[in-house]
């Protein structure tokens, strides 16, 4: 399969969340998790896992991304002085990020609507959502899951980059 393929693949598959809301990123461990929905529906009905670097950007810039997951929300947290590899036992700078941007863009219901998704020739994306924010999300490794898009709902496969099956779109 050729790089110019794969774009063209994400971009297709991907196209579903055109004018879908974001509604929530949050994290399985140190896996991102990203809801979306229609309009007139109460639960997600798409979703991205992502397992790879990525960052959320806003008007004025960085706002968090995979990396604040190793850094502690407060420096002089005992529990990340005494465990500083385990982000389960205290409160991450990813996790606090995350709940200031949803406190704030969350709080705007136009703000937070997928425009258009744009791929690369190596699995990545941007995600350029209303209101000046974007999600940018990088592969940088050559093997294992980069991220995931699937319906829950639904008995669609799910679409994995990397592809599992290069031969098959």
């Amino acid at each position: 399969m050729t790089a110019l393929s794969l774009r063209t693949l994400i971009e297709d598959r991907l196209r579903a969340l055109g004018g879908l809301r974001l509604m929530g990123i949050g994290r399985g461990a140190d896996m991102a998790m990203l809801d979306f929905k229609g309009p007139g529906l109460e639960v997600a009905d798409h979703v991205l896992h992502i397992q790879c670097p990525w960052r959320l950007e806003g008007p004025q810039g960085i706002i968090t991304g995979r990396s604040d997951l190793w850094d502690s929300a407060d420096p002089d947290d005992p529990a990340w002085m005494e465990h500083p590899d385990d982000y389960e036992k205290w409160r991450t700078l990813l996790d606090e990020r995350l709940h200031e941007f949803h406190a704030k863009a969350g709080g705007d219901p136009t703000a937070l609507y997928v425009r258009s998704i744009t791929a690369d020739d190596n699995g990545g994306f941007l995600m350029e959502l209303a209101g000046g924010y974007r999600i940018f999300v990088f592969p940088a490794g050559s093997r294992g899951e980069c991220w995931r898009y699937f319906r829950p709902h639904s008995s669609e496969p799910h679409f994995v980059v990397p592809l599992e099956d290069p031969d098959v779109p």
